[in-house]
């Protein structure tokens, strides 16, 4: 589309270019069809990011306490799913929640399950809870 002699991407050709894996920019989109296993592997990449943020850690010092690269890091902080298996988003967010249970909950407006994450350390948005 064009308007004022820009072009503009229509919805479906910006939802593909940041599902493209080789995408090098910002987050990396999640397709509205996709897997339960890859919408649970999306929402640990984005507690993590948020627990980063939250903690106002560096991306330095979040990969340091992952005990992974900076790289790696990078790539979880932009949700990209393809990269990680299910098991090893959950080791590193068990590191920085070990105290954490996983739930099914039914989402409210379509009735579609999704995963829940419940911890006395960190709440649901993946901010640290101060402890005594």
């Amino acid at each position: 589309m064009t308007k004022n002699n820009v072009d503009f991407l229509d919805d479906e050709e910006i939802i593909e270019e940041l599902s493209n894996p080789r995408y090098k920019g910002g987050n990396i989109g999640l397709s509205p069809d996709a897997s339960l296993e890859d919408r649970t592997k999306y929402r640990l990449c984005k507690s993590i990011l948020a627990y980063q943020q939250d903690n106002k850690l560096t991306s330095a010092q979040a990969a340091k306490k992952l005990a992974i690269s900076e790289k790696k890091f990078y790539e979880i902080a932009r949700g990209n799913v393809n990269r990680f298996s299910f098991e090893e988003l959950l080791f590193y967010f068990e590191k920085i929640a070990p105290n954490c249970e996983l739930g099914v909950v039914e989402k409210s407006f379509d009735n579609t399950p999704f995963i829940s994450f419940s911890s006395p350390q960190i709440n649901h948005k993946g901010k640290q809870l101060k402890t005594n």
